[in-house]
């Protein structure tokens, strides 16, 4: 099995996976489904030391560490590794023993052109604002700023998804900030259930796009 290549992706075979490179960006997830951003600080043989991007609110402990694997990218989808983990510090964790456990292939999310609101809580001590969105999908959104997010912040979105008030929360990581200073957010974290309000409503979305687009 190979993993995509880029420019900070090794080669390096470990058993049946290979292994991210230094400072690649993998995902750590907890057995709850918890999703945390981290990026490789050191690597040897079948183990690394990943250094999470944000700082969790809570201190992991030894119950979150057990079930806690990685997800590295991969051509049209990413790869599960799992082995036994350890906390360096509160913010660096030591994989050991890695071994590949699956091959997810990764599902497209339609997106659709919608403007709406989303209310931001970027956590403690930190004030809650409002935008809108630029484009939705099932598995993330791009937003209209605020200028104060930036790459690598953890938020709390409330998503407004229909007239009456519905709708759906979700958590996820500022992954890119465009020319226009418009903020691309990858969810990390959502219920099924609002995912599937929030894929029913972009087709609800297109659909009405496309009627409008056989009136004009």
């Amino acid at each position: 099995m190979k993993l995509k290549r880029s420019k900070n992706l090794s080669a390096q075979r470990a058993g049946e996976h290979e292994l991210p490179n230094r400072l690649d960006t993998v995902t750590v997830v907890k057995a709850s489904g918890e999703r945390m951003k981290g990026r490789v600080s050191e690597r040897e043989g079948n183990s690394l030391v990943v250094v999470l991007t944000v700082t969790p609110d809570r201190p992991l402990g030894a119950k979150q560490l057990e079930g806690m694997t990685l997800e590295v990218e991969a051509k049209n989808g990413y790869v599960k590794l799992e082995g036994s983990v350890a906390l360096e510090q509160e913010d660096t964790l030591r994989f050991s023993d890695l071994q590949t456990i699956g091959v997810v292939q990764r599902r497209e999310y339609v997106r659709a052109f919608v403007n709406r609101q989303v209310k931001i809580n970027l956590g403690p001590g930190r004030p809650q604002t409002e935008t809108h969105s630029l484009d939705v999908s099932g598995s993330g959104i791009r937003l209209a700023g605020p200028e104060m997010l930036e790459v690598g912040d953890r938020v709390e979105l409330e998503i407004e998804i229909a007239d009456k008030g519905e709708k759906v929360h979700a958590v996820g990581t500022v992954v890119r900030v465009g020319d226009r200073g418009d903020r691309a957010v990858a969810f990390d974290s959502i219920s099924n259930i609002d995912q599937r309000r929030l894929i029913r409503f972009v087709f609800d979305c297109l659909r009405m796009d496309r009627r409008r687009g056989l009136k004009l």
